[in-house]
């Protein structure tokens, strides 16, 4: 690696990363809801992390997905 992308991955801000529970109480929807839109798969999916067998969302890029759609 360069010295450069060293140094941005350094001093990047750690996207916050939330929880089903959360990411529905942030957009007042049901979990299963959440659920429904994790699954579908394309460009046009919901953005969401895998850890493992958890899943989680970035607020910021999920709202931004929702005023897109």
């Amino acid at each position: 690696m360069t010295k450069e992308l060293d140094n941005a991955g350094a001093n990047a801000p750690t996207p916050q990363l939330v929880d089903v529970d959360t990411m529905a109480s942030i957009l007042s929807v049901q979990k299963s809801w959440i659920y429904r839109k994790a699954r579908e798969t394309g460009p046009k999916s919901m953005p969401r992390v895998k850890c493992g067998k958890y899943l989680r969302f970035s607020p910021k890029a999920v709202l931004k997905w929702i005023s897109e759609q």
